[in-house]
């Protein structure tokens, strides 16, 4: 199977590696001018996991986790997945509003993060397909993101469906963020409908 003008397998997803590194400098470019702090997101791996180990990928699969989706269209189909913590939505929330102590997920705070969502992914995207030498690779259309708070396994397998049912493993890019050097609790999940062998 292939996806609409680009076959996604594990060796094609390799020769894509500069894009998808040249896609997190520019998302952490574009967090940083969001935020006002200074913000690197680093490649951290592209690589098949199999089906029975991806549900760990975010912790616990009985923890709840936040998740902002956006669906992809054009060269292939996917999801990019922005994952992060209940405390660390909240503290990014804080950081964008200036509002102290948020608990819940209220309206603003889910437009804190479905804002940021959207400025990490379209920046990603964006130099993602600038700087892939194949030619096949020239639009990545991003639908707007949805906001998602579930268990760690039920958002997983509600992102990995459509490469579960037709592979024993499903590809993903991850990423890691450092705001200021420290290490932030949020996943960049990129991860395409297809995938063959």
């Amino acid at each position: 199977m292939s996806g609409k003008n680009y076959v996604i397998n594990s060796k094609s997803i390799k020769q894509l590696e500069k894009a998808f590194k040249q896609g997190a400098i520019e998302a952490g470019n574009a967090l940083t001018l969001w935020i006002g702090k200074p913000i690197t997101v680093h490649l951290d791996s592209i690589t098949p996991v199999p089906l029975g180990e991806s549900m760990n990928l975010l912790g616990q699969p009985d923890v709840p986790v936040c998740c902002c989706i956006m669906q992809l269209e054009g060269a292939f189909g996917g999801r990019l997945a922005l994952a992060f913590s209940d405390e660390s939505g909240m503290a990014l929330s804080e950081m964008l509003t200036g509002i102290s102590g948020p608990t819940e997920w209220g309206e603003l705070e889910k437009s804190s993060a479905l804002e940021s969502a959207n400025i990490l992914g379209c920046a990603f995207l964006n130099a993602m397909v600038q700087s892939a030498a194949n030619k096949d690779i020239s639009t990545v259309l991003p639908s707007p993101p949805s906001f998602h708070r579930d268990f760690a396994m039920s958002l997983l397998q509600g992102l990995f469906l459509e490469q579960a049912m037709i592979a024993d493993s499903v590809l993903f890019v991850r990423t890691k963020f450092l705001m200021e050097g420290k290490t932030l609790v949020w996943h960049l999940l990129f991860i395409p409908d297809t995938l063959e062998a």
